[in-house]
């Protein structure tokens, strides 16, 4: 974790007499296979650091058949059931909100009928959306606030810059070379050539308040007050 490079597997890294490789808490899907004749698991993980990770949860139980050999069983954790979705045009938004309330609706009777606590089967919905989408929040309340006030959902709006107003006729998007506000920069600004302009323009692209992204640009360079 936290090298470079190094966050895959590779069974060359593992000597030839394990015969099962377990890896754990890397937050993504649990999944497992066999690679040159060698098992290995990755468990995923118990708990979330993320509303986007998957939110499927497991743990591992290992034991002996009497063949002496290694069993392992996958064990699901009932989690709170979590509706994640990342919309950037108006076209997805529109779609989502006709299907939203079924998906609750679905997702809550299953969360029941597996046995979870009714106050833990309440559905997280999550929604990150464009800020170029029109009245996206406004759009949203008027589906689902009386679900959250009726204590039937849990929702968390976020909303994103980093999505251009953009759609698939645009010929940067047909090209697939321009798909956020990065892809922009890094095509407009040279960042080895320019450092100080890209480390600008970005800042400027998030900043929820552009003054203070040339505040720091200008303390950076010493700059007096008056250059912008």
């Amino acid at each position: 974790m936290g090298i470079e490079g190094a966050w895959q597997l590779d069974m060359s890294w593992v000597p030839e007499h394990v015969k099962c490789t377990v890896m754990g808490d890397w937050h993504g899907l649990p999944q497992d296979g066999e690679t040159e004749g060698r098992k290995w698991l990755y468990t995923g993980s118990m708990c979330s650091q993320s509303i986007s990770e998957p939110p499927c949860k497991s743990f591992l139980v290992c034991r002996r058949d009497p063949a002496q050999d290694l069993i392992w069983e996958r064990m699901p954790l009932l989690t709170r059931p979590i509706i994640f979705n990342d919309l950037r045009f108006a076209k997805e938004l529109e779609e989502w909100l006709e299907k939203i309330s079924g998906d609750v609706e679905f997702a809550t009777t299953s969360a029941c009928t597996s046995g979870m606590p009714d106050h833990i089967a309440v559905p997280l919905v999550v929604l990150r959306y464009s800020v170029s989408i029109s009245r996206a929040h406004e759009r949203v309340a008027k589906v689902l606030n009386e679900t959250v006030a009726k204590g039937r959902v849990h929702l968390r709006l976020l909303p994103n810059r980093r999505f251009l107003p953009a759609g698939p006729d645009r010929p940067a998007e047909r090209k697939g070379k321009v798909v956020n506000v990065e892809d922009a920069i890094n095509e407009r600004v040279d960042q080895e050539g320019a450092p100080e302009l890209h480390r600008l323009t970005t800042d400027l692209a998030f900043a929820l308040d552009p003054k203070l992204a040339i505040r720091a640009f200008k303390e950076r360079h010493q700059l007096p007050t008056e250059i912008a």
